[in-house]
């Protein structure tokens, strides 16, 4: 078809091509994906509880709970619970907002009549319709 354009446009036909005369195509098989380099750290979620540890042993009265965060406006809560109950909750500003990572440090209260396993929750809401996101939980265990 497009050489009856070209001849009708007045253009010369090109010649023809002789494929015999090509040189073969060479495979090329492509290596296994590389590894990641170990020494690249995993990026960090955007909610990290650095204290207390995971198991840590709890006792009545305060309990600092700390960590850092990338928030929206720089807040988020963190919750004290047992089983379904929560126990303490508090709002808390981190000292940097997003797309920042700041710090971050709250005194929860561990009730003086709970003992057995707690969890600290750290959650940021989300700004469209106010649920619960970047949830972050630590078990910890009372004495």
């Amino acid at each position: 078809m497009i050489s009856f354009l070209l001849a009708c446009a007045g253009e010369p036909t090109p010649p023809p091509v002789d494929l015999s005369q090509r040189e073969p195509v060479k495979v090329v098989e492509m290596p296994e994906p590389l590894p990641p380099k170990v020494d690249e750290p995993a990026p960090l979620p955007n909610i990290v509880i650095t204290a207390p540890a995971v198991g840590h042993a709890v006792t009545p009265g305060p309990l600092m709970v700390s960590g850092t965060a990338i928030a929206w406006e720089a807040r988020l809560t963190v919750q004290l619970s047992q089983g379904d109950e929560v126990l303490d909750s508090q709002g808390v500003s981190a000292s940097a907002a997003a797309p920042a990572r700041g710090d971050w440090s709250v005194d929860l209260t561990v009730p003086e009549e709970r003992s057995g396993r707690f969890k600290v929750r750290a959650f940021t809401h989300s700004a469209k319709d106010g649920t619960m996101q970047d949830v972050v939980v630590v078990d910890l265990v009372g004495r």
